[in-house]
């Protein structure tokens, strides 16, 4: 016997399924082959292109077959094509050594990082390359902000530039390494072979959750622990900021968990430039059958693309906290002068405190500071305490 409606039903039903999973496929898998976009840089080769004069480069009296001229030459309605990059954050035009020191652009021996071109003049000028090993008398260093700079032979593609490096972007054509015209970036014919490539000196080459010892984190860590969000830059970066987004990592759509702005890049080792932020990890519920919240961050300068982390960071629930300042069901916990619970406040100050035992820190006796745990906590956060045996899992 057949039972067309029944079969119409269970057809229906099937096309639904199938629809659902194709449209979750695609979200998925565009999601985990997401590309983030770089952020700023924006250089623009055009007639009067800057918005303000410290942001040009250097200047042409054409698109094509030109010669430069520095950005301050006298004669701007003849040198009036501006090589401009609108994100330049110093705008300074002194040429530094990899110490950041002045050097004398007009010192042929020198090598500094910062370099765009060597120009023959101020204005009406010839180009070369200034990276060469033989290096033409007479001709100067022209330097801009930080930029760090390399050349490239075109392939008749405007984006080559990214063959050097990530960040590349293309800053004018030259006609040959030395005594040379300069030109736009355009579509052949119009440009150059050689490829004038700059990029900011500031890259950050990896973001990494670590524990307080700068150890990348590889395992699960309980709730309320401290970490590090720990970025790595060229040693360009120093001195620079950072900002980071934190994200819990969803099937399909990620939420934003937190925003850390004006993150200092303050050490250096072995020529990286190292930034850090310490962050209270959380637990929260990650929806059904997800299990325990996994997030990661990106990291990015005002010029440069947003980097993942290269680790999640999986936080996993233990109950109740004394000292990760979240009150919790039936938590009672007081930071005050006695030790009777009082304001429900979980707050761990971050003084000299030694952990006597699993229900009670005492603090300095001459500053009266004690903060109180009742029974009912079932686990005591000492990650707070700045003595080393205080931290859970050594003698407490």
């Amino acid at each position: 016997m057949n039972y067309p409606s029944d079969k119409n039903a269970l057809n229906k039903d099937l096309l639904i399924l199938i629809t659902f999973i194709f449209i979750f496929s695609i979200i998925y898998f565009a999601k985990i082959n997401d590309i983030s976009s770089i952020t700023g840089r924006v250089v623009n080769i055009s007639l009067n292109s800057c918005t303000d004069d410290t942001k040009v480069v250097y200047r042409m009296n054409s698109f094509e077959n030109a010669h430069a001229a520095f950005p301050n030459t006298p004669d701007i309605s003849i040198y009036n094509i501006e090589v401009c990059w609108q994100d330049a954050i110093d705008r300074s035009t002194t040429c530094r050594d990899s110490n950041r020191n002045p050097i004398d652009p007009e010192d042929e021996r020198q090598q500094p990082i910062n370099a765009v071109l060597r120009l023959s003049g101020t204005d009406n000028a010839h180009v070369e390359r200034w990276n060469l090993q033989t290096r033409t008398d007479g001709y100067r260093f022209l330097c801009y902000d930080d930029l760090r700079c390399d050349y490239t032979l075109n392939t008749g593609n405007a984006n080559d530039c990214n063959t050097i490096g990530q960040g590349y972007e293309c800053f004018g054509t030259m006609s040959s390494n030395t005594n040379a015209h300069v030109g736009d970036c355009r579509s052949p014919p119009n440009f150059y072979p050689t490829k004038i490539c700059c990029k900011p000196g500031c890259t950050i080459n990896r973001a990494v959750w670590t524990d307080l010892n700068d150890v990348p984190i590889t395992e699960s860590v309980a709730e309320g622990i401290l970490v590090y969000l720990r970025i790595e830059g060229d040693d360009g970066c120093y001195g620079k900021f950072v900002n980071t987004t934190i994200y819990e990592d969803d099937l399909i759509i990620d939420t934003e968990i937190e925003n850390l702005t004006d993150i200092n890049f303050t050490t250096r080792q072995a020529q990286i430039a190292v930034a850090r932020q310490i962050w209270r990890a959380r637990w929260m519920d990650d929806g059904f059958l997800q299990g325990d919240p996994e997030y990661y961050f990106l990291a990015n300068t005002t010029l440069t693309p947003s980097v993942r982390s290269v680790n999640n960071l999986e936080v996993f629930q233990t109950g109740r906290r004394c000292g990760n300042e979240i009150v919790e069901p039936t938590e009672v916990c007081e930071f005050g002068p006695d030790s009777i619970p009082g304001t429900n406040d979980d707050r761990l100050p971050q003084d000299a405190f030694r952990c006597t035992n699993h229900s009670t820190w005492t603090g300095n006796p001459n500053q009266r500071q004690l903060l109180f745990c009742g029974s009912n906590c079932l686990v005591i956060d000492t990650t707070g305490c700045i003595c080393a045996s205080c931290r859970i899992g050594g003698n407490i």
